[in-house]
């Protein structure tokens, strides 16, 4: 998911800065490790990029709105 796809204004620059930041192991990807990083700071108020924390938020919101719960009383049983 890209900050556009959250309709969050970053420049290349910008976006260029964030990997530079959090690519650990400089393959030029954010990895999902790294990306763990990215929104433990965003949680902590720390992470120095106001569009990345903005973006956080945003996922965060999606990720909440998502049906996770392990209740499946709402489907069919299976058949006998």
């Amino acid at each position: 998911m890209a900050l556009a796809d959250l309709d969050i204004p970053t420049s290349r620059a910008q976006a260029e800065e964030i990997v530079t930041a959090f690519d650990a192991n400089a393959d030029g990807v954010v990895d999902f490790g790294e990306f763990r990083e990215i929104h433990r700071k965003a949680l902590d108020g720390s992470l120095e990029f106001q569009n990345l924390a903005d973006a956080m938020t945003s996922f965060d919101a999606v990720v909440a709105s998502m049906d996770d719960d392990d209740d499946d009383s709402d489907e069919a049983e299976p058949a006998a």
